[in-house]
């Protein structure tokens, strides 16, 4: 089921790291892989919904930090916000003349709202953007929601939360500003489409 998993993130664009801390007296399991993959020097994020273990992450890489960590609520089933702020924390010594390798713990989210203008999401999904990489949309705006000469398709594994989080963002306002999907390669703008049909006909 691990290597099911695995596999099915790496189609998401992902090098997913699988990671048991185990309970008292039981040894960890991919610990000291995460510790190796954040050892470059440079800043590392842990983020993610309240109640996941982020904090306790942070403990067993660095043990002699002790941060507060909390039961998940059980009449609600969500994490309580145990860390309130942002606190860099250094993996080990730093090196003459390099940077430090530092890692980040911070406040958990329940359900976050994306602010970004809507035009810009499709930029945070690997799968669209190796797509993209590879050939252009017909139409410079494309929204890529299964539009006429859309290279990137409906048939990928998260399309209907990219559809989901897309129309969230424009119930909110967000709309999106024409821009080409390829910087330097513009193409006709969806505007023209009937005038592009007609001409094809």
């Amino acid at each position: 089921e691990v290597a099911t998993w695995r596999q099915r993130l790496a189609l998401w664009g992902y090098d997913a790291l699988p990671l048991q801390l185990g309970a008292a007296g039981q040894e960890p399991t991919g610990l000291e892989q995460l510790r190796q993959r954040l050892s470059s020097p440079g800043i590392a994020v842990v983020c993610g919904p309240s109640g996941v273990g982020k904090s306790s992450l942070l403990n067993a890489l660095l043990p002699d930090r002790a941060l507060r960590v909390a039961a998940v609520s059980g009449r609600l089933r969500r994490g309580r916000h145990t860390t309130r702020h942002v606190e860099l924390f250094p993996l080990g010594p730093a090196a003459p003349g390099m940077d430090q390798a530092l890692v980040a713990d911070t406040p958990g989210f329940n359900r976050p709202e994306l602010t970004s203008p809507a035009e810009a999401l499709a930029g945070l999904f690997p799968e669209i953007r190796a797509r993209l990489a590879v050939d252009r949309c017909r139409y410079s705006n494309c929204s890529h929601l299964d539009d006429p000469g859309c290279i990137v398709g409906t048939g990928w594994d998260r399309f209907p939360l990219y559809r989901l989080i897309l129309e969230e963002m424009r119930e909110r306002g967000e709309r999106p500003e024409p821009r080409s999907s390829s910087p330097g390669r513009r193409g006709p703008r969806r505007s023209d489409r009937r005038q592009d049909d007609v001409a094809q006909a």
